[in-house]
């Protein structure tokens, strides 16, 4: 059974110090539920920590708290020489994983002392209300953990339930989903000569610097859009002069090749305008090849001026 135990100590640090899954990506997405995870896995490290402890230094400490200590103390010590050893590389050593090590071993720790018959003597003499404390506050700090993993569940439930409304800017996950490549996206209120009947809540405001490819991308899109023809989106042009908006799409056959992906150029005039792009017929194979309209995995909304800074405002984002 020892070595059982130690064996699996060493998968759960490996597991949790050694895999990276955020690499590759753009989003924070992997990041942020790796890093939940990193929670678990250590706490469970901790309750392996706890049984060497229990089997290992029963005759030095009498006192089953003292094994608690034990396991907690060396679930961090582990965790900070594991982000120690990532200095040299090929992963980052980051400080908050420590915290997270700490955290996953204070939460599972404290949920296994509420439920440790032998500590039922220590409960008896603490105050009735230690017991409930405790779990209160194993929860609030799992809750805290968890939250940006947590926030992605939110923003995917919301995003399956808007479809197909791709982006409306009022929603704070929307968010999540965009990056941005020689622009800046912001939430702001509708110009004053928005177009009347448009969404009038907030609109988005874009910041394209001059760039041969400068605007923002809506990541990890609803996939399957073989039901749509069109995508709509209402704009204003905040300059004296035309823009060019291309927007391109992505499925998840995209390797990255010229003319791989669909595009679409529209030209915006200044003020309010309706854009409807098609993705039906001719429009859906502007490429080298037809758009898989079942797989999408990605639509950029972009400007190819090299001159100017040109100030978009877009929302009510759509398939029809």
């Amino acid at each position: 059974m020892l070595v059982l135990r130690f064996a699996a100590a060493l998968v759960i640090v490996a597991v949790a110090h050694l895999v990276d899954l955020e690499s590759g990506s753009r989003l924070s997405f992997w990041a942020d539920i790796f890093n939940a995870g990193h929670v678990v896995l250590m706490g469970a490290f901790s309750l392996v920590m706890l049984g060497l402890s229990s089997d290992g230094l029963a005759a030095k400490l009498p006192k089953r708290l003292g094994h608690y200590t034990v396991a907690f103390i060396a679930t961090v010590v582990v965790g900070a020489l594991s982000e120690v050893a990532q200095i040299p590389g090929p992963r980052n050593a980051d400080a908050l994983d420590v915290a997270r090590d700490a955290a996953g071993a204070f939460c599972f720790l404290g949920f296994a002392m509420t439920g440790d018959e032998s500590l039922a003597p220590l409960w008896q003499r603490w105050r009735p209300w230690a017991r409930p404390a405790v779990v209160m506050l194993v929860m609030v700090v799992l809750a805290f953990s968890w939250s940006p993993a947590l926030r992605w569940a939110v923003a995917f439930y919301q995003r399956d339930r808007s479809f197909p409304m791709l982006g409306t800017f009022d929603s704070p996950f929307e968010h999540l989903f965009r990056t941005t490549r020689n622009a800046s996206v912001e939430t702001t209120a509708p110009p004053a000569r928005w177009l009347p009947g448009n969404h009038a809540g907030k609109v988005g405001r874009v910041v394209f610097q001059p760039s041969t490819r400068s605007g923002f991308a809506i990541n990890r899109v609803l996939p399957d859009w073989s039901a749509y023809k069109t995508i709509r989106l209402s704009t204003y042009l905040d300059s004296p002069r035309p823009a060019e908006l291309v927007v391109q799409v992505e499925d998840i056959h995209f390797r990255g090749a010229i003319g791989d992906r669909f595009t679409h150029v529209v030209r915006i005039e200044p003020g309010p305008n309706d854009v409807v792009v098609p993705l039906d017929g001719d429009g859906a194979s502007s490429g080298t090849r037809p758009l898989d309209l079942h797989r999408i995995a990605k639509v950029y909304f972009l400007t190819r001026d090299t001159t100017q800074t040109v100030t978009l405002y877009l929302d009510n984002i759509h398939l029809r």
